[in-house]
């Protein structure tokens, strides 16, 4: 699998991280948030460990997981979000960009 196609398969996982974080928040998710709710999923969690097992740069899972939201973030920003266009709304923050559900997805 390519890099690219191994990012946009986590996409899920992203989603439903910015879903568990904005639960947490009651509004919009941080950057830092989606990385920890997406760390905090077993699954994603063993997928980015499996990443980071073979990086020869020894990056930690960590480095991986804010990655993988920096891209989704990226994706967001060129309209190449796949299945989940529109599903998202999202807001400038000091940190970074942060995400929220939308409640009526725009198709």
């Amino acid at each position: 699998m390519t890099k690219r196609g191994y990012l946009l398969d986590l996409f899920p996982l992203v989603a439903q991280a910015i879903d568990t974080a904005c639960q947490r928040t009651e509004g919009f998710a941080s950057h830092e948030k989606i990385v920890e709710a997406l760390l905090a999923q077993p699954e994603a969690r063993q997928r980015l460990g499996d990443r980071a097992s073979r990086d020869p740069k020894n990056k930690p899972v960590t480095w991986f997981a804010d990655n993988i939201v920096a891209f989704f973030s990226q994706r967001y920003t060129v309209g190449r979000l796949g299945a989940y266009e529109g599903s998202f709304e999202r807001r400038k923050e000091k940190s970074g960009w942060a995400y929220r559900r939308r409640k009526n997805p725009a198709r």
